[in-house]
């Protein structure tokens, strides 16, 4: 459990660092945290984190919450933790994979065009 502890602070710091958002090492997050240290970096978690900001960014601004299957604006570090593994592909992919299928074409095309 203690490399548990040292690993969720590092996890919660970058995402902070990310985010500016607080979060709590709750039981559910120790879950998470558990589950993925031996698979996700501190830096790999880092990186999923900016992705994660840069399309919930993309999709607030461009208003498109309608599109997409996961409420991610008001996702909380449990949340996240949970789609984790959504975040490890290039733009496009990510957003084809949590779009509603029958508005992949129309997010991508409105994410990607230029504000």
């Amino acid at each position: 459990m203690r490399s548990v502890e040292l690993k969720g602070r590092q996890y919660l710091w970058a995402r902070k660092e990310v985010t500016s958002d607080e979060a709590i090492m709750s039981s559910e997050v120790k879950k998470w945290i558990y589950n993925i240290q031996t698979s996700i970096t501190a830096e790999d978690f880092k990186t999923r984190v900016e992705k994660f900001q840069v399309i919930k960014d993309l999709i607030v601004n461009k208003e498109m919450q309608n599109y997409f299957y996961y409420p991610i604006r008001s996702w909380t570090l449990e949340n996240f933790l949970e789609h984790i593994n959504k975040f490890y592909w290039e733009d496009s992919i990510i957003i084809s994979r949590i779009a509603k299928k029958e508005e992949v074409k129309k997010a991508l095309r409105i994410l990607e065009s230029p504000t």
